[in-house]
């Protein structure tokens, strides 16, 4: 049950705290210009991919760890 805590606190941080600020906003107008969306929904969109990657960056390390 500790486990699902711990994992459920994890999953709710903001993803702008995976990377420092200054590149999450050159990350958000790249996505702006080229997509030509507004800047909340290029937020959400690299939001979404931090969690994408955080994720999938746990489940190489959880491999590595040899955890199934």
């Amino acid at each position: 049950m500790t486990v699902i805590l711990n994992q459920a606190a994890q999953a709710a941080r903001d993803p702008r705290d995976l990377i420092p600020p200054q590149v999450f906003d050159l990350l958000v107008e790249d996505i702006r210009r080229y997509h030509h969306v507004t800047r909340s929904y290029a937020e959400r969109m690299m939001g979404q991919a931090l969690v994408f990657l955080k994720a999938q960056a746990n489940v190489v390390r959880a491999r590595a760890e040899g955890k199934p």
